[in-house]
């Protein structure tokens, strides 16, 4: 006899899919940035990511017997587990490391279900779990591999096709024009579609394992070689079309798609051929079910933890706490007007700048600083919208400053600007009072000292033109980095 009505296994399901609604919830910014992904149309590899949340919760479904066959035993262990991973969440969240605090999403929603209904559902809700991270962005991390096995790929083609091309890393020149493997270009989508029908259709038909990762290995195959193939057609109705045909000036990410599906289709005319194998036994009860009421209240006081430090810790510091820097105080917080000098450095989001021109023993120094009183995604530290060096100079060469020549850790960057004029520049970060020399290693003590108070944090950039060497620049920034403490 059932004792509660979450023995039953659509229940269950209703309840384990809810959990993932709380998550979502909880954890609002970092689904929010999930979503984002999944609406870029620039990069769209993540598009098909509400899809793969619906395939999810229907592989769920398919199990709602096993579920409801499966004795259920509340786990403190497993509300333990959620509640380190919503707090390394948070960290993740808050040291502005996106797809890690992205990547612990599915933990979060697996920790919450086994606080709930014990680990002996595990074996029959890992893989729909799993399966969100078909729309997690860590798939990013194989872009450069697809990128690069597309160039040696194409280059193949083009030279058994006899048609003349250069190719300079990702980009490539016909005598027509010129084209690049961007991101889109890369297949990340098709692979990663490809990979998720794979691992869909073998669960559909209770595969055994050994299947099911041959399903996977003949579907990125398959996906890679098309992706291949859609780039070298475009590349040969661009020399045909002398670079004017509509697939080649306008859009040709359908074609991509079009040829996935046939592709697809030839795909599963191979698998449905494969000898079928015994599938996995279903499930049956060896004690009756239990009632998992006290896992509920496991599982949200698990995740109302991190979320409540979300919701009322802000992590915002006092206005008041921004102090101008030494070497700012007293002196014109104003651009530097001479055409000779490079445009300031650009840190996204910072909640007050200084940049001033001073003198050091007859040499200039272009110092700016950027302070912030919270650190969050797209205001950070370490931001990729941030460009330290400003959009004029370029990096030459970078290295640590000697102790000998500043107190505090410095990084040391030799550019250049478009008129080939040499540059030094200093970069330092700081974390109320703690110094670094890298944006990451602030970014993370910033994240440690956020659960015991509001850190303020700030970036200092010091630029000075070379000579005939570098030496009276480097003097000259030595003598105002020691000024980049506040002022009293």
């Amino acid at each position: 006899m059932r004792t509660s009505a979450l023995a039953d296994g659509r229940v269950r399901v209703v309840v384990i899919i809810a959990l993932l609604g709380a998550v979502a919830l909880a954890f609002w910014p970092t689904t929010a940035s999930i979503v984002i992904r999944w609406t870029d149309t620039l990069s769209r590899a993540y598009t098909h990511g509400s899809i793969i949340v619906l395939i999810s919760c229907y592989m769920l479904w398919r199990r709602r017997d096993a579920l409801a066959a499966t004795t259920a035993s509340p786990s403190l262990l497993a509300a333990l587990f959620t509640l380190l991973v919503g707090c390394a969440s948070l960290f993740f969240l808050r040291a502005s490391v996106q797809v890690a605090h992205q990547f612990l999403f599915p933990l979060l929603w697996l920790g919450a279900i086994l606080a709930v209904f014990g680990f002996g559902v595990l074996r029959h809700v890992w893989l729909p779990v799993a399966f969100l991270y078909f729309t997690i962005p860590v798939w990013d991390a194989i872009l450069p591999l697809l990128q690069w096995t597309s160039v040696f790929a194409v280059r193949g083609m083009l030279s058994l096709l006899g048609i003349p091309v250069y190719f300079d890393g990702l980009e490539f020149q016909i005598p027509s024009g010129r084209f690049q493997i961007a991101d889109g270009c890369s297949g990340l989508h098709f692979f990663i579609v490809a990979l998720a029908i794979a691992t869909f259709y073998g669960d559909l038909h209770d595969d055994r394992w050994k299947a099911r990762v041959r399903l996977c290995v003949l579907a990125a195959i398959f996906a890679v070689i098309t992706n291949w193939v859609r780039i070298a057609v475009i590349i040969v109705v661009g020399h045909v079309s002398d670079m004017q045909h509509p697939l080649v000036v306008r859009e040709h990410y359908s074609l991509g798609w079009v040829m996935f599906a046939v592709a697809m289709v030839i795909y599963f005319l191979i698998v449905r051929r494969w000898p079928a194998e015994e599938g996995r036994v279903p499930a049956v009860s060896v004690a009756p079910p239990g009632a998992p009421w006290p896992g509920l209240a496991f599982g949200l006081i698990a995740l109302a933890v991190p979320a409540a430090a979300l919701r009322f810790d802000h992590n915002v510091a006092d206005d008041s706490r921004l102090s101008t820097p030494a070497f700012a105080a007293g002196h014109d917080n104003s651009r530097v007007t001479d055409p000779l000098w490079p445009a300031a450095p650009q840190f996204a989001g910072a909640d007050r700048e200084y940049r001033v021109l001073r003198e050091s023993e007859g040499e200039l120094v272009d110092a700016y600083a950027g302070l912030y009183l919270r650190q969050e995604q797209g205001r950070d530290l370490g931001g990729f919208l941030n460009v330290p060096l400003g959009p004029d100079l370029r990096a030459q060469s970078a290295s640590r400053v000697d102790a000998s020549l500043a107190s505090e850790p410095w990084q040391e960057i030799v550019a250049t600007d478009p008129g080939g004029r040499q540059w030094l520049s200093w970069i330092g970060y700081a974390v109320d009072a703690r110094r670094f020399s890298d944006a990451g290693s602030a970014q993370w003590f910033y994240a440690r000292q956020s659960f015991f108070g509001d850190p303020v944090s700030s970036v200092f950039v010091l630029r000075a033109r070379c000579a005939a060497d570098c030496a009276a620049a480097r003097g000259a920034l030595a003598r105002i980095a020691a000024t980049t403490a506040p002022s009293s």
